[in-house]
């Protein structure tokens, strides 16, 4: 369970991650989760799913080490 922005209610909702949708990957040389996520229809949601993409804080740009 988790808080995520909807992109079909256009909102922030709780939402849930499914097991079946949660890759490891290389995406231009860089590792990088693939989750699929689901608006919860049983609490009031759409139940629509959709793909995030999570790359590790190091690979941002402009990340310094041990600041903010």
């Amino acid at each position: 369970m988790g808080v995520r922005y909807c992109p079909y209610c256009k909102q922030i909702v709780e939402t849930k991650t499914l097991m079946k949708g949660y890759k490891h990957q290389m995406y231009n040389g860089i590792p990088v989760k693939l989750r699929l996520i689901v608006h919860k229809e049983e609490d009031g949601g759409c139940g629509q799913t959709w793909e995030t993409v999570e790359i590790p804080v190091e690979y941002v740009i402009g990340y310094k080490k041990g600041k903010p």
